[in-house]
């Protein structure tokens, strides 16, 4: 509370501290506890859009790799296919495994 001590600030213009030590190291306290919540809250922010992110690279990367084996499976049908031709025309079958 410290009453006599803030009216002895206010009578002596600022002369005498408004606050005592405990209650300045109160609100230190406080304050410094705020700031490292709010920066617990940013940190929590930004490894959410890291996660984000690396969730749409991952995503991305798993895309490309579909297209990469679709067009591969593709054209080892077709390879398949006129390798078929050939048995049946009596060509010699082609070298090689199927495209990976």
């Amino acid at each position: 509370m410290g009453m006599t001590r803030k009216l002895m600030s206010i009578s002596t213009l600022g002369m005498v501290s408004y606050r005592d030590k405990g209650e300045r190291a109160n609100k230190y306290a406080r304050q410094t506890r705020n700031a490292a919540r709010a920066q617990v809250a940013q940190n929590a922010a930004q490894i959410e859009v890291a996660r984000q992110q690396l969730t749409a690279l991952d995503y991305a990367n798993v895309s490309e790799e579909a297209r990469q084996y679709e067009a591969a499976m593709v054209k080892w049908q077709i390879d398949m296919a006129l390798w078929r031709a050939r048995q049946r025309a009596a060509l010699p079958p082609p070298t090689g495994e199927p495209y990976k």
